[in-house]
């Protein structure tokens, strides 16, 4: 939840910079937006979305997109499905995730989510 006000455990006390490249040793993380819905069937993960966030806690450096995110959470909100451009590992994780949370909800969740995921 502290994502949503860009004050995330990871966030904290990290200064993060406009230049990926300015933090060539950062580590990979993704944010990412989930809205849930209710269909006649039941509730469902209706929008996911995800953007890069890099972290070098040892400079307390990082690199984020603050309009990237904002962009990504409306996104979300609108019932839109990105995540086909994570890295495989890291969809795996969050199919497998999703789907430990609720699988009711993913069971009830869009072809294409599935897909993007598990491609």
């Amino acid at each position: 939840m502290g994502a949503l006000h860009a004050k995330s455990a990871i966030e904290k006390r990290i200064k993060f910079l406009p230049n990926k490249e300015e933090v060539p040793n950062g580590r990979p993380y993704w944010l990412v937006w989930v809205t849930v819905d209710r269909n006649e069937t039941g509730p469902y993960y209706a929008g996911v979305t995800a953007c890069e966030m890099t972290v070098d806690e040892e400079i307390r450096r990082g690199y984020k997109s603050l309009p990237e995110h904002v962009n990504r959470m409306d996104k979300s909100l609108k019932r839109h499905i990105m995540v086909a451009h994570m890295d495989e590992k890291s969809k795996k994780i969050l199919e497998g995730f999703l789907k430990e949370f609720n699988e009711e909800m993913w069971n009830g969740s869009s072809v294409q989510l599935k897909e993007d995921l598990h491609s």
